[in-house]
């Protein structure tokens, strides 16, 4: 009898893994398409203008600007005009306000952001994908 006990648990642990496998499986390949239409929507368009740009980021918000004479500026983003946008950079032990035109602005991008909701749900994915060989193993052992 404590035979057919564990040959029911092992049918019911493989039941899971295969159930658990076909989720990730559908789950990944929802996000890979959403992904690959996102990626086709976004190339299809503009890329947006350094002005267009510098208002998408909250004020206050730590930025790098690379200016078109190849220096760069890192500082807190303060005020944005039609002509261009105000930091707040560290000078030694003070703070100035230094005001750069878009034209001479190459790039700007937020620093420390942070990562998007589709990168911890792979590593979510990838988490349970480690875990459900392990989970499966230690139940059939029992």
């Amino acid at each position: 009898m404590d035979h057919l006990f564990g040959l029911r648990r092992q049918t019911a642990m493989r039941q899971l893994c295969a159930i658990g496998s076909t989720w990730l499986l559908v789950v990944v390949s929802t996000l890979l398409t959403a992904g690959d239409a996102q990626a086709a929507a976004h190339n299809s368009t503009k890329a947006p203008t350094v002005k267009e740009k510098a208002l998408s980021i909250p004020p206050g918000s730590l930025v790098q600007v690379q200016l078109m004479s190849k220096a760069k500026l890192r500082g807190q983003i303060g005020s944005i005009t039609n002509g261009g946008l105000t930091l707040k950079v560290a000078n030694g032990n003070s703070i100035e306000d230094k005001t750069v035109a878009f034209a001479e602005v190459k790039s700007i991008n937020q620093v420390g952001k942070g990562h998007s909701p589709a990168f911890w749900i792979l590593i979510g994915v990838g988490a349970i994908l480690a875990l459900g060989p392990i989970v499966a193993g230690l139940g059939v052992n029992n």
